[in-house]
């Protein structure tokens, strides 16, 4: 019998492209699988999915499920509504989540007295919905759990989370906030930023462009509730990154200012030998 932490049953709040994945996944392991939204389609298209016990858009309904852990899967800002409500309730039962954001989440959750641990699958796609979910979405992805106090939970929750094939790492909730802030907050403000000035400067050059532009701003088509939630959530350290990046720009131009051929070679040589390592 595969270890899944010892979860026979879990409450997937939030029905979207993770919180939808996730339940596919551990329905593949065997565990009992609810589920909440918001959202009266999509909990009429969970119900049909034959992945959940039960399903719903009522708070006091999903909290009477018989849970052994509550996975919140929303935005960040409604995970910290969800959170005080958890704790209003006076549930419990373990909880987790998988909000892009952790010290805020794990500040909500600790003044609601809950039994947390944070966390944050580092997978997703353009697409959202649940309707895009997929079991094997977090193959080979890594999950960040951010424990605080409770190494007991960060435990369980390892062994739930590489039992669907996930890479586990441990950090404080600070320090995820500004490794993500440059690796995954500030790509997304890139991307925005690149449509943003060809669509408002020269909107002709649509028609002409190549798979570098596709690729560059894939994650531009990325759902804008979540990411102004991110943004807001975590500025101080996205603004930290932004004003690096913004530096890095300017040595760049001024290389190509300067026409030093010899300067812009041995700069995009070695970003391109790293880029080769990743």
């Amino acid at each position: 019998m595969r270890n899944n932490g010892g979860f026979g049953s879990i409450g997937v709040a939030g029905l979207g492209l993770i919180g939808g994945s996730l339940a596919r996944a551990f329905h593949g392991l065997g565990i009992k699988t609810y589920g909440f939204d918001g959202d009266v389609s999509v909990v009429k298209a969970c119900g049909l999915s034959g992945v959940f016990e039960g399903v719903t858009d009522e708070f006091g309904i999903f909290a009477g499920f018989p849970l052994d852990l509550v996975y919140i899967c929303l935005p960040v800002n409604a995970s910290l509504i969800f959170i005080k409500t958890l704790g209003e309730a006076g549930l419990k039962i373990p909880a987790t989540d998988g909000a892009s954001t952790k010290a805020s989440v794990m500040a909500a959750a600790e003044k609601a007295g809950l039994d947390f641990c944070g966390g944050h699958p580092l997978r997703g796609k353009e697409t959202s919905g649940f309707k895009n979910s997929e079991a094997g979405l977090f193959k080979g992805a890594r999950h960040i759990l951010t424990p605080g106090k409770n190494a007991a939970l960060a435990g369980r929750l390892k062994e739930l989370h590489e039992a669907i094939g996930m890479k586990v790492s441990f950090m404080e909730a600070g320090e995820h906030d500004k490794v993500l802030a440059a690796v995954s907050h500030l790509p997304h403000i890139a991307a925005f930023c690149l449509m943003d000035m060809v669509e408002s400067s020269i909107p002709e050059a649509f028609e002409f462009i190549g798979g570098g532009f596709r690729d560059f701003t894939r994650i531009a088509a990325s759902d804008p509730i979540m990411w102004a939630d991110i943004f807001t959530d975590n500025a101080s350290a996205l603004l930290e990154s932004v004003d690096k990046f913004r530096l890095t720009v300017e040595k760049w131009r001024s290389l190509v200012e300067a026409g030093d051929h010899a300067a812009l070679k041995e700069n995009i040589l070695k970003v391109s030998d790293l880029r080769r390592t990743l």
